[in-house]
C-alpha cells in the first residue's frame, strides 16, 4: 500500500513551486512597503532627514525566503550607530544630559511602533493574498 503521483502532479507542484519562488520578493516589498509609508507618515517632521532615511533593507534572499527590515535610520561610524543621529530619541524620547551638555526631558514620539501595530496585519494580508495568487495562477 502506498501513495503515487502521476508526471502530472509532479508538474503541477513544480509549477506551483515556481510560481511561488518568483511572487515571494515582490509581495514582501510589497508588505514592507506599507510599514514604511506609514512610519514616513507618523514620523515627526522638522528637516525631513529622518523621514528621508527610512527605508527597507534586504536581511536574506533565497528561493523560498525573503526577509527584509524597514530601518528608520542608516547605519553610521559615529557615535550613536545611526544617522540621522537623533532617530532613537524621536522614537523613545530622551532624559539627561547629551553631549554637548544640554540638557533634555525630550518626551519619546514614537512612530515606528505604531507603524507596525497599525499595519502588521493589512502587510500580513498582502504576503498571503499575493502568495494565494501566485498559487491560483500556477
Amino acid at each position: 500500500m502506498g501513495v503515487t503521483f502521476t508526471a502530472e502532479a509532479s508538474v503541477n507542484t513544480q509549477a506551483i513551486m515556481n510560481a511561488l519562488s518568483r511572487a515571494i520578493k515582490p509581495v514582501v516589498l510589497e508588505a514592507a512597503d506599507l510599514i514604511q509609508q506609514e512610519e514616513r507618515a507618523l514620523v515627526s517632521v522638522l528637516s525631513g532627514d529622518l523621514r528621508d532615511s527610512i527605508h527597507i533593507e534586504e536581511i536574506a534572499d533565497g528561493p523560498f525566503y525573503y526577509e527584509v527590515s524597514v530601518h528608520p535610520a542608516e547605519v553610521a561610524d559615529n557615535r550613536w550607530g545611526l544617522d540621522p543621529a537623533y532617530a532613537r530619541r524621536i522614537e523613545y524620547g530622551f532624559v539627561g544630559l547629551d553631549s554637548l551638555g544640554r540638557n533634555y526631558n525630550q518626551a519619546p514620539q514614537p512612530y515606528v511602533r505604531p507603524a507596525w501595530d497599525s499595519q502588521k496585519e493589512p502587510a500580513q494580508k498582502v504576503i498571503v493574498d499575493g502568495l494565494a495568487a501566485a498559487i491560483g495562477g500556477a
